[in-house]
């Protein structure tokens, strides 16, 4: 029997373990303390607002229901960027602040200077965006 002939002999009826060795989520996606938010827009719209709190360690990305489509994929890359920012340690406030220092994300929009807002909760401006 030739070596391509042998049939396999290993642990086939084993289960495959998988080990989570990251961080797991970075910051929370929800938030009961107050937060600020800054206005993320494209060259024609408000695509949404990324909000952060350092008390809850959360940040996010709370699309405009009205935009469709292009706020929810924009909503994918700007918490895709926070995740980014997140994995080096950074408290919510200081990875907004090095993606507000950037170019932005293309299509998905870019941080508008001066546009700091504050809102009760992360719902509270999670309704605001369904709005708006």
């Amino acid at each position: 029997m030739s070596h391509a002939e042998t049939p396999y002999e290993g642990p086939q009826s084993q289960d495959v373990v998988f080990e989570n060795i990251g961080p797991g989520p970075v910051f929370g996606s929800t938030s009961e303390h107050p937060v600020d938010y800054l206005v993320v827009q494209d060259d024609r719209q408000v695509l949404g607002f990324l909000w952060f709190t350092d008390d809850g360690r959360a940040a996010s990305f709370a699309p405009r229901r009205s935009v469709g489509g292009l706020a929810l994929n924009a909503g994918v890359a700007w918490r895709e960027a926070l995740l980014h920012e997140g994995a080096t340690g950074a408290l919510p406030s200081q990875a907004i602040e090095a993606l507000a220092r950037g170019r932005g994300l293309g299509v998905f929009g870019r941080i508008r200077p001066g546009s700091q807002g504050h809102a009760s909760s992360s719902a509270e401006l999670k309704a605001m965006a369904a709005t708006e």
